[in-house]
């Protein structure tokens, strides 16, 4: 099939409305990458697909379906060993839980033969693991933190930092408070200065309180000084911070090599959910314009009734009968110039079109089409 001819039916437009249906961007680019049917059995699949899909959807509604891109480079670079971060460990937790949802929406309701049997080997496919996307949202909290609960030791770790922090805040605040020592000070807070607790020092008093100096100010009259009671308890807290990241790698690791196990399901599930969704961007597309799926003739002919242009307001369109190919093999239309010849054959064009791509059609079920 010729690209002008796609061109110049507008069928472009079409697809472009079902690629907005696509909940995934890989999903909208196979999409558009989809070529058309080359003979009647792939045809005659590609429809009974999506119409089974159109049955589903319009009976149950649709899956809900998170985006995710790029989780398969994900997931090969987690088998070559490499540790993957906690914004990749979401993706793939989310990708999972999109084949949780895709598994359960299929297998809850069953709607017979002619609604769900064709789509039997897609969705069986679909390997689930919701026990490893439990314990990554359990786990982690965004792209950037971990939850105190991931480990026992991540737990215990974060409880000794909070109990050492709090006890140098005690210690400072005393001393900000204190009238013998706030004379010295610049303000009565205590901040943060490289990872350690500090306040902040009238650069005049730098002899009076006794510390390790971490930052001066823009002006040099403030200096940021560690005070000499707190070192230690600083150290402490650095080394415990330590402890907590060597535990946060450790957790990241093992989340990583969990999802390396997941291959070779991983990737046929992920190519099934990208069907899947294509699919359903397919019936989204076919409810919108109250489709059907036609028979597909065995030869040249074609025979479409109460058909209507899917670019025209189907409130407005005036829905056409065109039959060619088996009484006859040639068709004079005629009329005064007032666009309903050019719409009669652009609409003949361009359901054909669709329905070689396996979308359902804006016509009668009763309607022929060919390859």
């Amino acid at each position: 099939m010729r690209e002008k001819y796609l061109k110049n039916l507008e069928f472009y437009k079409i697809r472009e409305q079902a690629a907005q249906y696509c909940v995934c961007p890989e999903t909208a680019a196979l999409l558009r990458a989809e070529q058309p049917c080359t003979d009647l059995e792939e045809m005659r699949s590609r429809l009974a697909e999506t119409d089974a899909m159109t049955v589903r959807y319009l009976r149950v509604g649709a899956p809900r379906m998170a985006q995710v891109e790029g989780v398969l480079e994900i997931v090969r670079r987690a088998e070559k060993g490499g540790v993957l971060s906690m914004a990749e460990l979401l993706l793939v937790g989310r990708t999972l839980r999109n084949f949780e949802s895709l598994a359960g929406w299929y297998h809850a309701e069953e709607l017979g033969d002619s609604a769900g049997s064709v789509l039997n080997d897609l969705f069986y496919s679909i390997t689930e693991s919701p026990s490893l996307s439990k314990s990554i949202f359990d786990a982690i909290l965004s792209e950037t933190e971990m939850a105190d609960t991931a480990s026992d030791a991540l737990y215990g770790i974060r409880r000794s930092i909070r109990t050492a922090e709090s006890s140098i805040r005690d210690r400072l605040e005393g001393m900000i408070k204190s009238p013998t020592t706030q004379k010295y000070l610049q303000d009565a807070v205590v901040s943060m200065r490289s990872g350690r607790f500090v306040v902040p020092v009238k650069a005049e008093y730098r002899g009076e309180v006794g510390g390790v100096i971490h930052d001066v100010s823009a002006s040099g009259a403030t200096l940021f000084v560690e005070p000499s009671a707190v070192v230690e308890l600083n150290a402490r807290i650095l080394q415990l911070r330590s402890q907590e990241q060597e535990e946060i790698e450790r957790i990241l690791a093992s989340f990583s090599s969990s999802t390396a196990a997941l291959q070779p399901f991983f990737g046929v599930s992920y190519g099934a959910m990208l069907r899947a969704d294509l699919l359903l961007a397919k019936a989204h597309l076919a409810a919108d314009q109250a489709a059907a799926m036609p028979a597909v003739a065995s030869g040249y002919a074609f025979s479409l009734l109460h058909a209507r242009h899917p670019l025209l307001d189907k409130k407005k369109a005036v829905p056409v009968d065109i039959a060619i190919g088996r009484d006859y093999d040639t068709m004079i239309i005629t009329g005064p110039n007032t666009g309903g010849k050019t719409v009669s054959l652009k609409t003949a064009g361009l359901l054909l079109a669709m329905a070689s791509f396996g979308y359902l059609i804006p016509a009668s079920e009763r309607s022929e089409v060919c390859l």
